[in-house]
């Protein structure tokens, strides 16, 4: 165990010599990648868009019931339904290239991190005007992404005093929950887009043809990869080490994801879960590592990714709290400070090995320059 994690950490220059020659790390050919980007999508992508699509239905639908009754029962099971919703989210956040760049479908669906205060004063102001046009259908979508998703509904739901009283009674208590509502049906419209936009990619994914991916097959690979790269960045650097700080003293709690839903520490897992099964596949189908060269270095770097990401879910189940709690806490602190080792190394893993092995040039990353 302890030499596959060595062999894991190793640079790429390190590992190329088991490799028989510079030849081997460019093995791939069009029509094997074609072949992995249609079983990815079939096995990977659709299944989980079909999740946050079938979240997000229920989650509409339960604020519906909610905004026309609204009683104290009934908000908690939209609380439960809107976790529910943020973890199908955690599940294809890695996914932003394609249907989710597209109309800034990521942003709507969840907009984060934010600028301090944008939402908050973008809310108060509708809550105050309460134009009857942000409840009609689409009447959200062509307002700030700011206020069409997630980020909304965590304040609408889970501020510190929301009762079921505060959707109820006047005008504006009526208003706050047909807004609610009119938000869910929005996220609910955003992640169907999204999921119909991957069912529409797989027939040419497969056939190795131009897509929002890319030219073609070897295009959309790289594409995938670099992704997988940026995700665990956010991970890192967002999720991770921007709340915690330098010190429990100086820690940056408010900045954490989901903060008011208490979702943070649940989401890095998924996340990291939902990128280990980009790598190494799920439900039968194949992950990207399917297109490493055969050999003991391919085999290495594989085993070498499993070790890496058992122990990054490791890492993030140990988080005691979600993350705004705990990186407050000098002890629980360093249960976060492990996880984000571990997504590190990680990302050191695939940059430094993996990349080289799959014959993927790391270049722009969506996040230069935040």
């Amino acid at each position: 165990m302890q030499r596959r994690r060595m062999i894991g950490l190793m640079s790429a220059a390190a590992l190329s010599i088991l490799l028989p020659g510079k030849f081997a790390l460019a093995a791939r050919e069009p029509a094997g990648d074609a072949a992995v980007l249609g079983g990815l999508v079939r096995t990977h992508a659709l299944p989980r868009f079909d999740a946050l699509a079938g979240a997000a239905g229920i989650y509409a639908e339960r604020l519906a019931e909610f905004a026309a009754a609204p009683t104290a029962d009934g908000l908690e099971s939209c609380r439960a339904a809107h976790r529910a919703v943020y973890e199908a989210w955690a599940g294809v956040q890695h996914l932003r290239a394609g249907p989710l760049a597209m109309e800034l479908r990521a942003d709507r669906i969840a907009f984060w991190p934010e600028r301090a205060g944008v939402v908050q004063r973008q809310i108060l102001a509708m809550l105050k005007n309460r134009d009857p046009k942000l409840l009609e259908p689409g009447g959200l979508a062509r307002q700030s992404a700011a206020v069409q998703g997630l980020t909304v509904l965590e304040r609408l739901l889970f501020d510190e005093g929301v009762t079921a009283a505060g959707f109820q009674g006047d005008e504006a208590g009526r208003f706050r929950g047909a807004l609610a509502a009119a938000v869910a049906q929005n996220v609910l419209a955003i992640t169907r887009e999204a999921r119909d936009g991957w069912k529409a990619l797989e027939a040419p994914l497969t056939a190795g043809e131009q897509t929002a991916l890319g030219p073609d097959a070897g295009s959309a690979i790289n594409v995938l990869f670099t992704g997988s790269l940026t995700a665990l960045q956010v991970v890192a650097d967002q999720k991770l080490l921007a709340p915690l700080g330098p010190t429990a003293a100086e820690a940056k709690p408010a900045v954490a994801e989901a903060l008011r839903s208490g979702q943070s520490s649940h989401n890095v897992r998924i996340n990291l879960e939902a990128l280990r099964a980009l790598m190494l596949g799920e439900g039968g189908g194949p992950g990207l590592t399917a297109l490493l060269p055969a050999g003991d270095a391919g085999a290495q770097a594989r085993r070498a990714l499993e070790d890496g990401f058992t122990a990054a879910v490791r890492a993030a189940e140990a988080i005691p709290a979600p993350i705004n709690v705990a990186v407050a806490d000098p002890a629980k602190r360093k249960t976060v400070e492990a996880t984000l080792q571990r997504a590190k190394d990680l990302r050191n893993l695939l940059t430094g090995t993996v990349a080289p092995l799959l014959d993927i040039s790391i270049g722009f990353n969506e996040l230069d320059g935040d």
